[in-house]
């Protein structure tokens, strides 16, 4: 709840699952995962540029954290998980259930993207 807090705990939360999901993408050398990794990623960059640029404006609330944006990078987090148990135990079912999580995990990722945007741009 600290301002600190605020500021860190989201860059650290975005550079874990950047790099876990490009390491994935290369492991699994997927076109499917690359794609839609690289949305999350584009999406992420996206909103630090939309804070920053809210900070300027003096509009922080325009991309303060919303809970649905929590429940983004638990289902992220719990995506990576997936897959990184499927890997690990070899189950090709396991890697599937990852892939339909990864989907759920990009359309949330873009409709938070697509709040933050509406909110600094009213």
């Amino acid at each position: 709840q600290s301002v600190i807090g605020e500021l860190l705990d989201p860059m650290a939360d975005k550079i874990l699952i950047v790099f876990l999901l490009f390491g994935l993408s290369i492991n699994f050398s997927s076109f499917f995962i690359g794609f839609l990794s690289s949305g999350i990623i584009a999406r992420e960059l996206w909103v630090a540029g939309l804070r920053d640029y809210n900070s300027r404006q003096k509009n922080h609330e325009a991309t303060k954290v919303i809970f649905i944006a929590k429940i983004k990078t638990s289902i992220q987090l719990f995506t990576i998980c997936l897959y990184l148990l499927g890997l690990s135990i070899n189950s090709m079912l396991t890697i599937l259930i990852s892939d339909i999580f990864l989907v759920i995990s990009f359309l949330i990722t873009i409709y938070t993207g697509y709040i933050y945007t509406v909110n600094s741009f009213k």
